[in-house]
């Protein structure tokens, strides 16, 4: 609730290209298919989407009846796949940073049906502009702007007015205080 994946436009050109490379060294057989022995939670390897397509993935956990959760880390969605579409990560296939990138959102909905506000309001804008900031617990929280006033799912807010940490009220960017700088 309140998390997004998102790749930025930087690096899909990049990711489509890793995914060509896949494809050609899955067809001249130089992709080996991963033993249930060497499957084991966080394991970087290829696995079958369930739309045909082998991608980059992260084992995220074990089930039964040897199947695996699976991370696709350039895209963020998980799925259930059998071993069997498990494949280990082949060897010169060069290390592209991750094409999706997790984000708990600063201001999440307060609606029930939080996925159908996110993907109309994130999926249908093109302007929108995004903020990362990283809490000290090392959390990376995200804020989307469109027209310089940050998006609170409800509406637009002016992008000079900042909440306290627990988000009941608001005050003027003039009334903020600093008591010190890192």
């Amino acid at each position: 609730i309140g998390t997004v994946w998102f790749t930025p436009d930087w690096i899909v050109t990049a990711i489509e290209t890793l995914g060509g490379k896949i494809d050609e060294i899955h067809q001249s057989g130089g992709i080996q298919k991963l033993t249930s022995e060497d499957v084991c939670i966080g394991l970087l390897c290829i696995a079958r989407h369930s739309d045909g397509y082998l991608y980059r993935a992260r084992v995220v956990d074990q089930l039964k009846n040897s199947v695996c959760s699976v991370k696709f880390i350039d895209y963020g969605d998980n799925e259930n796949v059998p071993i069997t579409s498990l494949y280990y990560f082949p060897a010169g296939l060069e290390m592209t940073a991750p094409g999706a990138a997790e984000i708990v959102l600063a201001n999440p909905p307060s609606t029930p049906d939080i996925e159908t506000v996110l993907k109309e309001i994130l999926l249908d804008e093109e302007s929108l502009v995004l903020v990362m900031e990283e809490e000290q617990t090392g959390v990376k929280v995200g804020r989307f702007l469109k027209d310089g006033k940050e998006i609170t799912w409800d509406g637009l807010i002016d992008a000079k007015t900042t909440c306290n940490k627990k988000g009941s009220s608001q005050m003027a960017a003039d009334d903020v205080v600093i008591e010190s700088e890192e």
